[in-house]
């Protein structure tokens, strides 16, 4: 007797993959990605949020005799829109060194600078700190200038404090040193310890002029139109010349 031969039992079929599956199985990996980005890239653009007010310096200060910490407040038109943050948080500031976040003998002075470069405030004592004083009128023009700061500095007492001369400015100025050497001997001759650069915003292109003269003085990016971040901009500046941090109170 013969069978006649049948037919091979068929495996079932495979269902076919979903429309765009491969997006979502991508989807959960590359949002992993974003927030690991994110982690990563965050603390380059500043150590705290909130209040100048919730935070105090930390850590053991540098040996310094003392501190002279000289502002230079850039007041051409470009920075026209920063004048009110800044002013209300170089008031902020104020009240912050004097809790205990400078010494008593360190020293804050004010200088506006354009065109021409005026004194707001002459080196005071923080012991001695009151309000802050207004806008010294530097006249604007064409062009702003770093070298009347400068000579502005030359006309301060003599001190034995260490100057540190930190501008608020796009640092848009015309009369800076083309190369390392000559911004280290322009501070020496005008015994200028340290300097630094905060500018009020992301969108701001500062010349590279500025760190080919000055490489040790990165910019420091903040929200000028932010009071509380200029604040904190300012508290990080201060550290950062002390050789301490920013840390929160607890």
């Amino acid at each position: 007797m013969t069978f006649a031969r049948g037919n091979r039992l068929r495996q079932p079929r495979r269902l076919a993959r979903p429309l765009n599956s491969n997006r979502l199985y991508a989807l959960p990996l590359l949002l992993v990605l974003l927030l690991a980005a994110g982690w990563y890239l965050w603390p380059a653009r500043g150590t705290a949020s909130g209040t100048l007010s919730g935070y105090r310096a930390s850590g053991a200060r540098d040996e310094l005799n003392c501190l002279r910490l000289v502002v230079g407040v850039d007041v051409s038109g470009s920075m026209r829109d920063f004048a009110v943050p800044r002013d209300d948080a170089l008031g902020q500031l104020f009240s912050w060194v004097k809790k205990k976040n400078l010494r008593p003998d360190d020293q804050v002075a004010i200088i506006d600078f354009a065109a021409v470069a005026k004194i707001r405030m002459w080196p005071t004592q923080v012991a001695h700190l009151g309000g802050l004083p207004p806008p010294a009128g530097a006249r604007d023009g064409v062009y702003t200038y770093f070298h009347p700061i400068l000579t502005i500095l030359d006309q301060f007492p003599r001190t034995s404090c260490d100057t540190a001369l930190a501008l608020i400015s796009d640092a848009q100025l015309i009369d800076l040193p083309s190369t390392a050497p000559a911004g280290r001997q322009l501070l020496l001759d005008h015994q200028v310890g340290k300097i630094r650069l905060l500018v009020p915003g992301a969108a701001i292109h500062v010349d590279p002029t500025w760190t080919k003269g000055f490489p040790s003085a990165a910019p420091y990016v903040f929200d000028g139109t932010d009071t509380e971040a200029t604040s904190l901009a300012l508290g990080h500046t201060v550290v950062s010349l002390t050789g301490q941090s920013l840390a929160p109170i607890s």
